[in-house]
Order: C-alpha cells, then sequence, then structure tokens
C-alpha cells in the first residue's frame, strides 16, 4: 500500500462540550465534556490508516501535548516523525446543542514556532518524502509560519514526482494553487472565498472547478456540506449525493473524505468511485460523535449509496 505522509502544522486538543440545549448569553448545563487530541491532519492520517495506508504523520506539537499525541499516533501504527516547540498546543472548544444538532466553535492561537523550528521541520520533510506516493497539506498555520509554506512544500513534492493534497484557505490556498498541487478539497465557502464571488449555481462551480484544471490542478473535490461534493477532473465534472443517514457532528467529515481520497488517488481509482468513497466517509463520520470517525470497512459497504448524478 502506498505511503503517505500528513503533515500537520498546527494540531489541536479538541473540547467538545454537548447541551441539551444550548443559549447565548445564559448559564448552560453541560451534559457531556470529551476531551481529545485533534485537528485535520491527524483525522486524515487516521482515516487512510484504516483503510490500509502506510501513513507517517509530521508538523509542529507543543511540548506540553507531545506524549499524548505520540500515544495516539502508535495505536493507530502511524509513524511519528513531528517537531516538539515550546509553547502550548492550541484548545479548540467546540459546543454541541442537541436541539437542532448545531455546532459552534472556538478556537485559540496556540503556540508560535521560531525559524529554527522550521528549519528542523524542513529537514524532516525531505527525509520522510524520500519513500512517500502522497503529501497530504491541511489545516491552519502557526504564528511564524508563511502563507508560502504549502506552496514551497507542494514545489519541494512535484520535483520527486510526488502527489500533493491539499486542503487550506484564504491566502495559503491562493498560493499554493499556484504551484499545482496534484488536488485541492476546498467546501463551497471557500472555493468562492478563492473566486472572489458567491457560488450557488450548478454551472457556475463546475466552471470555476474547470478553470482550476486548467491551471494545473488535477483534481478538485468542492464539498457542499450535507448535500454531497462536486469533483473535477480533467475537466470532467460530477457530483455526488449524501444519503440518508442519522447526523450526530459534522467534526472531522472533510477530513475523512480527503483521507478516502488518499485510497482512491492511490489505488488510481475512477472519479466516479473516488466520489462514492469520498462522499461515504464525510457521511457516515457525521453520524458519528466528534470523537469518532469513519472506518474503511464501513466506507466500502455504504459506497454505493452515493448517487452520481
Amino acid at each position: 500500500m502506498a505511503k503517505i505522509v500528513t503533515l500537520m502544522l498546527n494540531p489541536s486538543v479538541d473540547v467538545m462540550l454537548e447541551f441539551e440545549s444550548f443559549t447565548k448569553a445564559k448559564t448552560n448545563r453541560v451534559k457531556n465534556k470529551i476531551e481529545i487530541m485533534g485537528g485535520k491532519g491527524l483525522n486524515v492520517s487516521l482515516v487512510a490508516s484504516s483503510f490500509g495506508m502506510d501513513v507517517c504523520a509530521t508538523g509542529f506539537i507543543g511540548k506540553d501535548r507531545a506524549e499524548e499525541l505520540s500515544q495516539v499516533l502508535k495505536k493507530s501504527g502511524i509513524e511519528n516523525a513531528f517537531i516538539e516547540v515550546d509553547g502550548d498546543t492550541r484548545i479548540n472548544y467546540k459546543f454541541a446543542d442537541s436541539s437542532d444538532g448545531t455546532l459552534t466553535e472556538a478556537n485559540s492561537k496556540g503556540f508560535s514556532v521560531s525559524k529554527e523550528d522550521i528549519t528542523k521541520l524542513e529537514k524532516v520533510i525531505e527525509k520522510v518524502l524520500d519513500d512517500a506516493e502522497i503529501l497530504v497539506l491541511t489545516g491552519s498555520l502557526p504564528h511564524g509560519v508563511s502563507t508560502k509554506f504549502y506552496a514551497d512544500c507542494i514545489e519541494k513534492a512535484n520535483a520527486k514526482g510526488i502527489k500533493t493534497v491539499l486542503d487550506a484557505s484564504g491566502e495559503a490556498l491562493k498560493v499554493a494553487i499556484e504551484k499545482k498541487p496534484y488536488a485541492v478539497k476546498p467546501n463551497i465557502d471557500e472555493l468562492s472565498e478563492y473566486f472572489g464571488k458567491v457560488l450557488t449555481d450548478k454551472q457556475e462551480i463546475s466552471d470555476v472547478l474547470k478553470e482550476l484544471n486548467k491551471k494545473g490542478v488535477n483534481l478538485v473535490v468542492a464539498s457542499m456540506g450535507a448535500e454531497g461534493a462536486y469533483l473535477s477532473q480533467n475537466e470532467n465534472v460530477l457530483f455526488g449525493k449524501t444519503f440518508d443517514i442519522e447526523f450526530m457532528s459534522a467534526v472531522g467529515a472533510g477530513d475523512s473524505m480527503v483521507g478516502a481520497m488518499c485510497y482512491a488517488i492511490s489505488e488510481n481509482l475512477t472519479l466516479e468511485r473516488m466520489a462514492r468513497l469520498s462522499i461515504a466517509a464525510g457521511c457516515i463520520t457525521t453520524s458519528k460523535s466528534a470523537t469518532n470517525l469513519c472506518t474503511a470497512m464501513e466506507v466500502f459497504t455504504n459506497e454505493e449509496r452515493v448517487e452520481i448524478l
């Protein structure tokens, strides 16, 4: 199975607070509290590992949580190539309202990294890419890291013939696309921000996806949340529709899609099969509590429930 390297520069500790009903500016009683290591890159790593991929996870981690992260990775058989940095790992608070299924998030800033930290990580990345086939770049950038960092990684990976999968937003996404990553997975809001206009019309969405293909991005997956996702490759666009499932939490759904995408890319699967796997992965994760992600077996069992339009 292909080796995948996941890069997460700004991991987090996710604190999920569940409420029967959450009311702003009122005293709210917590029904349940869950605290786990989180972050987009970690979620991608866990899902990709579930598919049997050989995963190496790297990036920065605060010394306060280094051992905790190490245990999580070890449990799932994921190679640990993290650089420990001074400062505390950020804490992200998630307020889940059971009455209407909404999730409100408050994400803290976290540690800053030095030039020395970045130099150390660049050397690690150079080493772990020697036998990698896919590099995943996902999540926010900590203070001290340039918005060009992902773009630089794509350039290095391209030179080695390694396929890059990018899940970023804002300036980091804009700069990185110019370096022609193999695949990008923006949600519809991030895609709208990139093109500077609100995208709602099916034809308009198809046109911008084809535009990204023309820019040199081989594969584009645009998540539409509960509706499904558009996929475009070689200017061939299709839409995959989600299936009915009891909703629990959207946390990790997009990351699960990326994990399934990596498997599909490594196996050279068709665009339609990739759509089924990635959308099924995201859909199944939404049926779980925020501490759980889909497994490969669940995805394979449910992929045919995804309707391709």
